[in-house]
């Protein structure tokens, strides 16, 4: 008999990453994730596969935390980052000798080192703390970066000044550097970039004696980020404008014959709901976007965007190729909660499709000629490394068999007409041996807004229907994956068209008998958090609600959230001194009084893209009117945990919530 599942299996999931081919094709490497020992981080090994052998080589140690595995183009050597006792180190791998070369730096490295084309090289970015006088006014005493931590102070001048996941901001910035090599060893480090900017994604010129690089600048009136993709000279660190943008700059790649370079964009008015791919010459000169070759125009889908899953570790590998003959690309975009792998042809931008499963997810891939390895999983299986051979997928890594012992509840897509009968994706999940019999139901909602559920294995849609329930989550209007149009929709709306949109979907599954009327339950983090705490101000439908690192109050998340300032201004085009009434307007907390639903509050605190004053603020207007609810603060957890235990704690007051009020 198999077993049921429990929050604690969450410790035994071994995530996989970054699936790379070698150039010559006879091996490939991967990262691997897993809960350490003490049950409070992750740590990451790399591991390599030949051709010849069955099993894998596990290179690196995990309490090294190896990660930024890359190639050599010449295929001999493997080049990673790695964390020791505190202290960080580049790695070069030698394939056939089977030897490490070990660099120590006092550098942060933020990117995986790229090769040169003659291996001699690499290209990378790390963060600099920075050396500038913090002398901000005239007066002011005069503080460098050293002393300002000795004395806890942050001196801020700078609008974007915290990073959820990272913390303050004060002169550190984002600088590239070039490592140079000699018998495989390290042996001279250079910072190349000039200034105090952030720079993203160098790669080498085919002579090696040019980086490419996106560099991140204010406007004019230092509010706003422009982006800019540069050329700039190893001698003489010159640099040279191909294009400006106001919008992310990401991925960049040369074309097989060197003339032209293609990147991944946003343009600001589409935000991050629509990334395209342009392509340019490398003799560009101040191009925009509008100027540029859009290979994606006609494609209305995001690179690379992927559904949601806790058990997911994120790779930064790309999320396209070209193919050898510079004619075409392969690309890996997102389709109403599904991967797509195909081709885009340069020219006339026709698109062939590889591989697509609209069950499954592919979060990365790698192609060298016709050898493809992807990175696929499903509604009811972690992902895994498998190889695309003749339309047909051989699987070469699983990392979680154990999970063939437990019983997997069974996902079904379903469709249904929601506002204005928008056609709307849902899925259930029910026990893998369901019986026709109404269940009570929880119902998931992904944050964002324009965020995505879909074909992809989510443990705690799993932990409930183990514990007794049926879950229901859908893509309502604002979710990826479904074109520019249906992100946009929620704009100006939030909580109203999508409210309208996921209560048809849980009535739907109430029709067909699944989902117990009378025992529902309501979760979601982040922006799902934000609307179930809207949900239970609207309808008394649902008996139980769990709000994650949600948001109660748009007036003072403005200011205090890391995205605040432009997220809410495109979103709801508000702020508090031009029409703060409409922050108001769209915020819970101007509600509470119709909160009857007990609500549980989890919030992390150290969030600064949700802050935790936002469940502070419901906390104590529910107890001020007596209202059922419970609050539970994570000490030094981020907007999204990093804590596996704290994690497990999340989804164990989760489900018992849902029990105490629904069964």
């Amino acid at each position: 008999m198999k077993k049921k599942l429990k929050a604690q299996n969450f410790y035994c999931f071994k995530s996989l990453a970054e699936p790379q081919l070698s150039p010559n094709k006879q091996s490939f490497i991967y990262l691997q994730r897993k809960v350490a020992a003490d049950k409070q981080r992750y740590t990451t090994a790399i591991f390599l596969k030949s051709k010849n052998n069955i099993n894998s080589t596990q290179l690196t140690e995990f309490k090294m935390n190896a990660l930024n595995a890359r190639f050599s183009l010449c295929s001999k050597y493997i080049s990673f980052t790695y964390n020791d006792k505190k202290e960080n180190y580049i790695s070069i791998y030698n394939i056939l000798a089977k030897s490490y070369n070990n660099f120590k730096t006092s550098l942060f490295i933020s990117n995986a080192p790229i090769w040169s084309n003659n291996s001699d090289s690499l290209v990378f970015t790390a963060i600099d703390k920075g050396h500038e006088t913090l002398n901000s006014y005239q007066g002011a005493p005069c503080l460098t970066e050293s002393n300002l931590l000795n004395k806890n102070i942050n001196v801020v001048t700078d609008i974007d000044y915290k990073n959820d996941g990272i913390g303050y901001n004060t002169s550190a910035k984002n600088k590239i550097y070039l490592a140079k090599l000699k018998n495989n060893e390290i042996k001279d480090l250079k910072e190349i970039t000039l200034g105090n900017f952030n720079y993203y994604n160098p790669i080498f010129s085919k002579n090696n004696n040019y980086v490419y690089a996106v560099k991140q600048v204010k406007d004019k009136d230092n509010l706003f980020l422009e982006y800019l993709l540069v050329k700039i000279n190893l001698k003489t660190k010159e640099e040279h404008v191909l294009v400006k943008n106001t919008g992310l700059m990401s991925q960049l790649q040369l074309s097989p014959d060197s003339l032209e370079i293609s990147f991944v964009a946003i343009s600001s008015d589409e935000q991050y709901y629509n990334s395209r791919l342009y392509m340019c010459s490398i003799n560009e000169q101040n191009a925009t976007l509008d100027q540029l070759t859009d290979l994606t125009k006609g494609l209305d889908r995001n690179i690379g965007e992927l559904p949601a899953s806790e058990i997911r570790f994120y790779s930064k590998t790309l999320k396209y190729k070209w193919l050898s003959n510079g004619n075409a690309f392969t690309i890996l975009f997102a389709n109403k909660g599904a991967s797509v792998l195909a081709e885009i042809n340069k020219v006339t931008n026709q698109v062939k499709i590889l591989y697509y499963n609209n069950n499954q997810s592919i979060s990365a891939f790698s192609r060298v000629d016709n050898d493809i390895l992807l990175l696929l999983g499903d509604s009811e299986k972690p992902e895994c490394i498998y190889e695309y051979k003749n339309n047909d997928l051989i699987e070469l890594i699983n990392a979680n068999e154990w999970l063939n012992d437990y019983n997997i509840g069974k996902t079904t897509k379903f469709i249904y007409s929601g506002a204005d009968d928008e056609q709307i994706d849902g899925w259930y999940v029910v026990p893998r041996y369901y019986t026709q019999k109404m269940m009570p139901t929880i119902l998931l909602i992904h944050g964002g807004p324009q965020g995505m559920y879909g074909s992809a294995f989510m443990f705690l849609a799993q932990l409930y229907v183990a514990n007794g329930f049926a879950v229901i989550f859908t893509n309502p209007r604002g979710s990826l994956s479904y074109g520019l149009d249906f992100a946009q929709k929620v704009l100006n709306d939030w909580a109203n068209n999508d409210y309208i949109d996921i209560m048809k979907g849980v009535q739907y599954l109430i029709n067909i008998g699944i989902a117990d009327a009378k025992k529902l339950g309501v979760t979601g983090l982040s922006y799902g958090g934000y609307m179930t705490n809207m949900i239970t101000t609207k309808t008394n439908r649902f008996k139980a609600a769990v709000s994650g690192a949600s948001v109660t109050n748009l007036h003072s998340m403005y200011g205090t959230c890391d995205k605040g300032h432009n997220f809410l201004e495109h979103q709801l085009n508000a702020n508090p001194w031009s029409n703060g009434l409409k922050l108001l307007y769209y915020s819970p907390l101007n509600y509470v009084d119709k909160i009857n639903t007990p609500i549980l509050l989890l919030h992390g605190e150290s969030d600064l893209r949700c802050p935790i004053a936002q469940s502070e603020q419901l906390f104590v207007a529910l107890k001020r009117q007596n209202k059922k609810t419970v609050f539970v603060r994570y000490k030094n957890q981020y907007h999204l945990f990093t804590n596996p235990s704290l994690v497990v704690d999340y989804f164990l007051r989760s489900v018992a919530w849902m029990k105490e009020y629904i069964i």
